[in-house]
């Protein structure tokens, strides 16, 4: 090791030839030293506050002085020079205080000991170097360990380390925060499994520790936890620190606190289970439900029902009142469901106003009759949102495992097929499936299919119904009727596919269709010479509902020549009662335009004079329901002839649908009803016979059935 240069010696010694002999011996081993003779006090704190000695020798006897008293002042103002005694004097005592005063060697006056000085002061200079580096080496590590601790404890994260036996040496700012401990809480005493609930505590032990003791580091999720049993999910790295001969030394470990991102993925499952408007399991909960509920049925020797429910009229309230009413009416439904549904039963919204029950545990039918029954119960009340008091009920289709199906899937399809029926009866009430349920379900969706292609094919075509006058006994008008031959099943019912058209939406395309054919064949038949007739159309709720109708209608009028007091369009009462005030403006539209009104199958639906006298209404068609047995039923003859009064008494023409007999017509004649239309006179013919017909001057003279 070299030793340090000395630039500056202090020489104290009142002998001239001592401090001669001394400046020999240190001048040959240090040539380039700089020795300052110091003879009094003065020049002494001079050179202490000037010189910047790197080295002092004194003598211990001083005229002016004594050896100590420098000394203890040397090191109060340079405490790292290094002061040598180099005296005459061999007192032990002197020699004890000096050394406990900081001295760092001390050297009789001898002849023989003047070269030894030198080897002494590298010596002491070395010894101190070392010191130095020592105290060097120890605030480096310090200023480390301080900048380290600075690190951890600015950190979020624990951070915290512990012995092999599970007992905690330290743990960071951030742990103790999180764990709620006093920033100067003693934890020497503490454990690792006091930080850690039970679960977590089985981790460590199972999985984290010996798997870091093989590998070094252990990366997972545990938990710890707090003095009031609060647990907090974290993810952990815990590392083993290993002797060089592989031996534990100590564990640390590094845990970050997940509990937002367990909150988080938390609130994920729900969502991807859970409906977002009710809170009720979605369909994916619900199929998984209902598995569990047909794999205990199985066990228990029990079955399983499976309810779909669909809220009737909640398409028109939810448009009427707007999407936030709807949301809040179907909120207090899934809460008014909730409430009836059984404590064991799985309630969950599919979709829309579409609902489904799983109710497991089932010894009979009877049972699912009786839950059925007071779900439909629950309807009874109104629900009141905001402030409208709605009246509202459901539908409900019912299957059951495993009578129906032993699938999932198949259950689910079922309940809609039952579903399906429930809503064609009305409403309000409940089926349960059958197999013939399921044959009309597939004839009504191969039927959809085929319908989709009916058009662009040219399936379809119009019949012609006259309507004759009863005062004159000729041809008035006609009804333009749709009908379709497909290629393959023949003649298609209207009853069958008219009601999949406006389920799918056709009717509109179809709708437009037999507008435009019936006044293009209206044209037609003008064209020829024969007489210029009305056509009356039939218009469906949703074509009705069509916000440019009017624009069609006009559009159709002006492309096909027909003038619009020959268009007659009929609309049933339960189309127009939807939304009154903007069916009252619809038909002015169309009124305006010249165009006839009826109101087709009068007196099934809603009837009501107010609505009446607000409709800009032509003709009232009265339904062949009343007119069937208007010769034998009182009370049908009495319906027919307040009807027929009342349209004459607000100006309007009547037009009895479905007159098949002579004493039908007589009474009808009696009663002074304007026109008829029946099998009485002709079945509805294509536009080929009516030709035939008017080229004819066909009348009630002529009764001939077609």
């Amino acid at each position: 090791m070299n030793t340090p240069l000395i630039q500056t010696c202090l020489l104290i010694d009142d002998n001239p030839d001592d401090r001669m002999l001394v400046m020999r011996a240190l001048l040959q081993d240090f040539p380039a030293m700089r020795i300052v003779h110091i003879i009094d006090l003065v020049g002494f704190e001079h050179s202490l506050a000037n010189d910047h000695p790197d080295l002092i020798v004194t003598d211990y006897h001083l005229g002016w002085s004594d050896g100590l008293t420098l000394l203890q002042r040397a090191k109060a103002v340079l405490p790292n020079c290094p002061v040598i005694m180099f005296t005459g004097t061999g007192s032990e005592e002197i020699a004890v205080e000096a050394m406990q005063s900081g001295l760092d060697d001390y050297v009789l006056k001898a002849p023989r000991h003047y070269g030894l000085l030198p080897t002494r002061i590298r010596s002491v200079l070395a010894r101190q170097h070392q010191q130095q580096l020592l105290q060097q080496t120890q605030r480096a590590l310090q200023d480390s360990e301080a900048r380290l601790r600075a690190i951890i404890n600015s950190g979020t994260d624990y951070i915290g380390m512990f012995g092999k036996d599970g007992s905690v040496t330290f743990i960071n700012q951030a742990g103790r925060t999180l764990l709620e401990i006093g920033l100067t809480e003693d934890i020497g005493r503490t454990r690792i499994s006091d930080y850690m609930p039970p679960w977590g505590v089985q981790i460590m032990l199972n999985e984290a520790i010996p798997h870091a003791v093989r590998s070094g580091v252990w990366t997972g999720e545990c938990a710890l936890m707090r003095r009031d049993g609060t647990e907090i999910p974290v993810s952990a790295v815990i590392a083993a620190h290993k002797f060089a001969d592989g031996s534990i030394d100590f564990f640390s470990g590094i845990m970050r606190d997940i509990s937002e991102r367990k909150r988080y993925e938390a609130r994920l499952s729900h969502l991807a289970t859970h409906d977002v408007l009710t809170g009720l399991p979605n369909r994916a909960l619900f199929t998984d439900r209902l598995e569990v509920a047909m794999h205990d049925a199985n066990r228990q020797h029990q079955q399983v029902a499976v309810m779909m429910l669909n809220l009737d009229r909640f398409k028109t309230i939810n448009d009427s009142l707007g999407h936030e009413t709807g949301n809040s009416l179907l909120r207090a439904v899934a809460e008014r469901l909730d409430k009836v549904k059984g404590d064991n039963n799985t309630l969950a919204r599919l979709g829309g106003d579409e609902f489904a029950l799983v109710c497991g545990g089932l010894a009979q039918l009877n049972d699912a009759s009786e839950l059925t029954r007071t779900i439909l119960g629950c309807f009874e009340a109104a629900f009141h949102i905001e402030q409208h008091e709605l009246f509202l009920t459901t539908s409900i289709g019912i299957t059951v495992y495993p009578l129906d199906d032993h699938s999932a899937i198949g259950l689910l399809k079922n309940a809609a097929i039952a579903l399906n029926r429930s809503k064609d009866l009305g409403g309000d009430t409940f089926q349960f499936y059958t197999a013939s349920m399921n044959a009309q379900s597939l004839q009504h969706l191969m039927l959809s299919n085929a319908l989709h292609h009916a058009l662009r094919r040219d399936e379809l075509q119009l019949h012609y119904q006259p309507q004759i006058n009863l005062k004159s006994g000729e041809i008035c008008g006609m009804e333009a009727l749709l009908r379709w031959t497909h290629p393959q099943l023949g003649n298609i019912p209207p009853a069958e596919f008219i009601q999949i058209a406006e389920k799918t939406g056709l009717i509109v395309a179809i709708g437009e269709w037999v507008l435009r054919t019936a006044c293009q064949q209206s044209i037609a038949w003008q064209l020829a010479g024969l007489p210029a007739l009305p056509i009356a159309v039939n218009l469906s709720g949703r074509q009705f509902a069509q916000y440019n109708l009017t624009q069609i209608i006009t559009q159709i009028l002006a492309q096909t020549g027909l003038a619009p007091h020959l268009l007659e369009l009929e609309i049933t009462e339960s189309t127009l009662i939807q939304d009154i005030q903007a069916s009252i403006a619809t038909l002015r539209e169309l009124n305006n335009l010249g165009i006839r009104i009826s109101i087709d199958d009068f007196g099934t639906g809603y009837s009501s004079l107010s609505y009446l006298k607000s409709f800009p209404i032509d003709t009232i068609k009265i339904d062949q329901s009343f007119v069937r047995d208007i010769h034998t039923d009182p009370d049908n003859a009495a319906i027919v002839s307040a009807i027929i009064a009342m349209a004459k008494s607000l100006g309007m023409e009547t037009i009895a649908e479905g007159v098949e007999t002579s004493e039908q017509l007589s009474f009808l004649r009696s009663r002074q009803c304007d026109s008829i239309q029946g099998y009485y006179f002709s079945r509805p013919v294509t536009h080929e016979v009516i030709t035939q017909m008017l080229s004819e001057n066909r009348n009630l003279s002529f009764v001939v059935n077609y």
